[in-house]
């Protein structure tokens, strides 16, 4: 699976806080308040998210795989190979969509 390099840099380091999910989307709230919306697939369970930094993002199709420094991978099937993820920050400015 090929590293998403500009998702990778923008999200080194950040703690994923909490996740919440309905059936077609997935929010994803960071450490330093930031939230990332990621538009998956129906049949997508949401995973446990341990508190721990995110070392990397990788992605293949509508895979998206989050690896955390702690060494679990916190994946997620997104409803398209692209235009599935936004990221703001938390005063609500863009990021990064893909």
């Amino acid at each position: 699976m090929a590293s998403n390099h500009k998702l990778t840099e923008i999200l080194r380091g950040r703690t994923i806080s909490s996740v919440a999910s309905d059936s077609t989307s997935l929010s994803i709230t960071l450490d330093d308040g930031s939230v990332m919306t990621i538009q998956k697939s129906p049949d997508c369970i949401v995973p446990v998210v341990p508190n721990s930094p995110v070392d990397k993002v990788r992605q293949a199709g509508r895979q998206l795989d989050i690896d955390l420094t702690n060494g679990s991978t916190f994946s997620v099937v997104t409803a398209e190979d692209t235009s599935s993820v936004v990221l703001r920050d938390a005063k609500g400015v863009f990021e990064y969509a893909d």
